[in-house]
């Protein structure tokens, strides 16, 4: 079910797109259990988490606390089964998918759901510092780096 989603990343050359389904379904981590508590980490406010902007949203909180891990991946909807990329955090190996909990409306507006399975692969903290045009104070950056941290650890492997 996650893996035909991700067709849904865009800017993968056809030649690679095999290959990197393949690293997803070999390395991607599903998780059920989601938090929707609305407490973001020190240095994060809400105004800060913006629609749209899952990933640099994802991206704020770990650079403010790293006790959260960054994920980027798929939700996938329980009910509906509307999928989205998605950059979203895990703690105590919980989802906490903050760009949901501050803006529900809008993902049951484009998804019909509110409840999601989440898949996904763990971007380093040190690999979004060094790649990422997001901190804690932006407002309008979003910053997918899923392709990007695939082809560092593909070229890595060689």
């Amino acid at each position: 079910m996650f893996i035909q989603t991700l067709d849904l990343l865009e800017g993968i050359p056809k030649e690679n797109i095999q290959k990197f389904r393949e690293w997803m379904k070999t390395n991607g981590i599903v998780f059920e259990k989601s938090d929707k508590t609305k407490k973001l980490p020190d240095g994060l406010t809400e105004d800060k988490i913006i629609i749209g902007q899952c990933f640099c949203n994802a991206q704020k909180v770990i650079l403010c606390d790293n006790t959260f891990r960054y994920f980027e991946g798929i939700a996938y909807g329980k009910k509906f089964h509307g999928s989205i990329y998605h950059g979203f955090n895990i703690q105590d190996e919980i989802v906490s998918d903050y760009t949901l909990i501050f803006h529900e409306a809008n993902f049951l507006e484009e998804t019909r759901d509110g409840e999601f399975v989440y898949f996904g692969i763990q971007i380093p903290e040190d690999f979004i510092k060094e790649n990422s045009p997001c901190s804690p104070t932006s407002k309008t950056t979003n910053a997918p780096l899923l392709y990007k941290y695939y082809l560092h650890n593909v070229s890595e492997a060689k």
